[in-house]
């Protein structure tokens, strides 16, 4: 069976047009919808770890995105060439550069505010914004009419992919709670204080997730089977292999590049990752061992942060090797590299070893990548082994927590929180017409809107689509004393 049908190439609105472009398969028109369209432009402006207002060095989502599209692209070429596969190269680059593109400004300190500000309303999530924008936000055909004022549907149709490509960026398939009740009892399963965006995407969008899966699966029923350690019956996962493709390479991207940008902000040092701090190996050790289901203890975590380093910068040569005994070689390497901490300050400053430790890493990841085929083709399993997941995991979470602890960047963090909350409650208060100050789009949405839910999704809507600097721009032109011209545009 073909890995692609006639039903994956459908769109929500069947095209209108007359005229026939052989050369232009209907994936590659979805990806040039994308890259045209406001909302990928936007990503330019938008946080990936640190604010790039200041210094135009740091990642921006939109050259993550751009570093996930090449390691996706790359790994898929693999997998064809490896297993006489026929993935498209322009499906999977379509997904890589869309994956971020429903992110909010201020980067999770954004979407933590807006998931606040919409408890009541079903949440707020990137990845499910990113399949608002994608189908519903943004504007390529018009429709008759915005909603269904019977049964409070949103009617609009986004950029009218196709069925496959809008599958390519389903990383998570489950409905995000609508109220409030239900969130608190679910941070309250996860031992959490208060509730944390969820992963998933909104009611608002179940019927084109419905309508996906039915075009993609076309005739292939989800399987029920036992979870191999709780033994409960799950439904089988509905998660393509181009996306498979996209989320390991946004983990490979965002664990290696952004671990660059740790090292050259002068956040942490090559000996702060070698031996790290015992409260940091701690929260990587529980994160991990609940992506694994099994205990990550201290020491393995020690293990693999020490040997990536050593991997890339520390090589003993063989005429030294061979006078050190092989039990002591480890506690030889590990006292060399202790004497050397200073050292390493200057190391991280190093762009040529930072690009070399960079690309090592990625070919490493990239080689390990493994494929099992399943009766479905399009359900084909594509993963990382699993050591080496590990070792991804492990470097993604000690950058996350290095970064999150940072006294640097929780200034930015918290003003951007306040930033956004104070903007949505500025836009949702109706007795001081608040809704007037969007744009006029945005403001008929509003007024047109069926219900309160959707009143309050148009504003998040707006506030999600903003870059780091227009939402500041936006907020002080609303309460500074010193605002922008009115003359400037929203």
């Amino acid at each position: 069976m073909s890995l692609y049908q006639e039903t994956d190439r459908q769109r929500i609105i069947e095209s209108e047009e007359t005229y026939e472009e052989p050369f232009r398969t209907e994936f590659w028109k979805d990806y040039a919808r994308l890259i045209h369209c406001p909302a990928f432009r936007r990503l330019q402006g938008k946080t990936q770890l640190y604010p790039s207002l200041e210094n135009d060095y740091f990642r921006t989502r939109l050259t993550h995105s751009k570093e996930v599209s090449q390691i996706a692209k790359t790994i898929a070429r693999k997998l064809n060439y490896e297993q006489n596969l026929d993935i498209d190269t322009d499906l999977v680059e379509f997904a890589s550069l869309a994956h971020d593109i429903g992110h909010p400004p201020f980067g999770h300190q954004g979407e933590e505010a807006l998931d606040e500000c919409m408890l009541k309303y079903g949440g707020f999530e990137g990845n499910a914004q990113t399949l608002r924008v994608l189908t519903r936000i943004e504007k390529k055909i018009a429709t008759v009419n915005t909603f269904d004022t019977t049964s409070k549907k949103d009617l609009r149709v986004g950029l009218n992919l196709t069925y496959r490509s809008i599958a390519s960026i389903l990383k998570y398939d489950s409905i995000i709670p609508e109220n409030e009740t239900e969130r608190y009892k679910l941070a309250e399963q996860k031992n959490e204080k208060k509730p944390y965006p969820v992963k998933g995407y909104n009611k608002s969008e179940a019927d084109i997730v419905e309508a996906v899966k039915e075009k993609v699966l076309n005739g292939y029923k989800l399987k029920s089977t036992p979870n191999k350690l709780t033994g409960i019956i799950e439904l089988e996962k509905f998660k393509t292999i181009e996306c498979q493709i996209m989320d390991i390479s946004d983990d490979i991207a965002y664990s290696t590049y952004d671990l660059d940008d740790t090292l050259k902000a002068n956040f942490c040092h090559p000996f702060d990752i070698v031996f790290p701090n015992e409260e940091i190996v701690n929260k990587i050790s529980k994160k991990v061992s609940r992506i694994f289901n099994r205990t990550i203890t201290l020491d393995e975590v020690k293990d693999i942060l020490y040997k990536i380093f050593t991997d890339v910068f520390y090589k003993v040569p063989d005429n030294l090797r061979n006078k050190i005994d092989s039990s002591n070689i480890d506690g030889f390497i590990r006292y060399a590299m202790d004497v050397s901490y200073r050292a390493s300050q200057d190391l991280a400053q190093d762009g040529l070893l930072r690009n070399g430790f960079a690309s090592k890493l990625i070919k490493k990841y990239i080689s390990s990548i493994e494929y099992i085929p399943h009766e479905y083709p399009p359900l084909s399993t594509v993963k990382i082994k699993d050591d080496i997941r590990l070792e991804v995991e492990v470097l993604k979470t000690f950058n996350y927590e290095v970064n999150i602890q940072s006294p640097r960047l929780k200034i930015p963090a918290f003003r951007g929180k306040q930033i956004v909350r104070e903007i949505f409650d500025i836009l949702t208060d109706d007795e001081q017409q608040g809704y007037m100050l969007m744009p006029n789009d945005f403001r008929d949405l509003y007024l047109n809107s069926p219900s309160d839910d959707l009143k309050y999704r148009t504003v998040c809507d707006f506030i999600a689509g903003m870059t780091d600097k227009y939402c500041i721009e936006f907020y002080t032109r609303l309460t500074s004393e010193n605002a922008e011209t009115f003359f400037k545009p929203i």
